[in-house]
């Protein structure tokens, strides 16, 4: 008998200017902003509920959106806060399912297929009590979509905003589709609504009636990816990469080692959202500096190396691309990441002529060996592998990200979370 998954998305509602909210209750029921410097010319990086009726949304210039609604209050961003709560958050979902998969800041996709007998209840049941102790113990509000996979749940919080709990079963996401504008799809972005719109897509059901030989001919062989996503399919897991500190409370999955790696894992990677959409190549290479970074000390701490480097970026517009290039010696070294990762990047996103606004940038590693399978040979590489192992020592006692490399600066003043991490906040409650 085939087993229906339960696939959740948890997406925390204007989560910036909800960890405001947490910090400074006067902010509540007020239309209110994040923005990275109030007295400089500077955009919008979240906008309340509350905001968002007078025509305020994340992107818009500050003067527009003060112009726009006169009562609006403006917060400077204080990443630090934000990623502090996030973590908190994550530490709740591991009481609840033991495949917790942290996509961004403010949103986690969780496995409750397995969990369901656990609880001795359903999934929506479950989404409620999570939502309720996210509520009760850290302030912030949060939406749950639940489906047969990811795609769905991602459709389904977006749907269910703010605030909802929302499910929709396998058997009933084609009349979903029937009712569902196709760039309601997450990875359909304007130009590639504008794209199939002469095809006479309208709805995703329209997108999953049209043969797959026409969205070949015209879109090469993400044809196959439309496709799917037309028809409601999505076979990507849910990939836990490091588990909850401590032992956990699902036996048979995780043991209590803070690094273990699911044998279902093939890459270790890093995907984040940019608080502004940005066309520097400056602040774009910086971040993709930094990212590189995160994805080499990850691998570092699993004892891994990898020799396949992929690149995903998203434009403003919501068109996703992806490519990927294989070295001949498995790395685990920041810099030679960056390396390939930045030539990738060149082909994707060129500077000339002038490239879209990015809003997403990913960097993952797989074809996943041994760190010390190959041992370093030359001087100089195993200079760089010694000074890599004592950047992590430093790093592990006093805080992820004590050391940095300058070249992540950039990124880091463009509103990126990246401040240090103590090491108190690995810890488990």
């Amino acid at each position: 008998m085939r087993i229906e998954h339960s696939i959740a998305l948890l997406d925390a509602d204007a989560f910036f200017v909800a960890c405001e909210r947490v910090a400074d209750p006067r902010l509540g029921g007020r239309p209110a902003v994040v923005v990275a410097d109030a007295k400089r010319r500077s955009v919008v990086l979240a906008a309340s509920y509350e905001a968002r009726p007078f025509g305020v949304k994340t992107g818009m210039v500050l003067h527009e959106a003060r112009r726009a609604c006169p009562t609006l209050t403006v917060v400077e961003s204080h990443p630090a806060l934000y990623l502090h709560l996030s973590s908190e958050i994550e530490k709740i979902l591991w009481d609840f399912t033991d495949r917790v998969e942290m996509s961004s800041v403010d949103e986690a996709y969780l496995d409750l297929t397995g969990v369901l007998s656990y609880f001795h209840a359903d999934a929506v049941t479950i989404g409620r009590r999570i939502q309720a102790r996210i509520t009760q113990d850290l302030g912030l509000p949060v939406t749950l979509g639940i489906g047969p996979n990811k795609l769905i749940a991602k459709l389904l919080a977006d749907l269910a905003k703010p605030e909802g709990v929302r499910e929709v079963r396998a058997p009933d996401v084609a009349a979903l589709f029937e009712q569902t504008p196709v760039e309601k799809l997450c990875g359909i972005g304007s130009r590639m609504q504008a794209a199939l719109a002469p095809l006479g897509v309208k709805t995703a059901a329209d997108l999953g009636r049209l043969p797959v030989e026409v969205l070949l001919d015209r879109f090469g062989v993400i044809g196959w990816t439309l496709k799917h996503m037309g028809q409601g399919i999505d076979h990507s897991p849910v990939r836990s990469i490091g588990g909850r500190p401590g032992p956990t409370r699902f036996p048979g999955r995780y043991v209590a080692d803070e690094t273990v790696i699911p044998d279902e894992v093939k890459s270790i990677g890093h995907a984040h959202t940019l608080q502004t959409d940005t066309a520097d190549p400056g602040i774009v290479h910086s971040f993709l500096f930094l990212l590189s970074e995160k994805v080499a000390a990850r691998l570092r701490r699993h004892d891994l190396a990898g020799r396949v480097i992929h690149v995903t970026i998203r434009t403003a517009d919501f068109d996703t691309l992806g490519k990927q290039r294989k070295i001949s010696i498995p790395t685990s070294n920041g810099p030679e990441i960056y390396g390939v990762a930045r030539g990738i990047l060149n082909e994707l996103w060129r500077p000339n002529p002038p490239p879209p606004a990015i809003r997403l940038v990913g960097v993952s590693v797989s074809y996943l060996s041994p760190r010390n399978a190959q041992p370093p040979l030359l001087p100089a590489e195993r200079r760089r592998s010694d000074l890599d192992d004592l950047v992590d020592r430093i790093n592990s006692r006093h805080g992820r990200g004590a050391i940095r490399p300058a070249a992540q600066l950039p990124a880091e003043k463009f509103g990126i979370l990246t401040p240090p991490i103590p090491p108190h906040q690995h810890d488990s409650r």
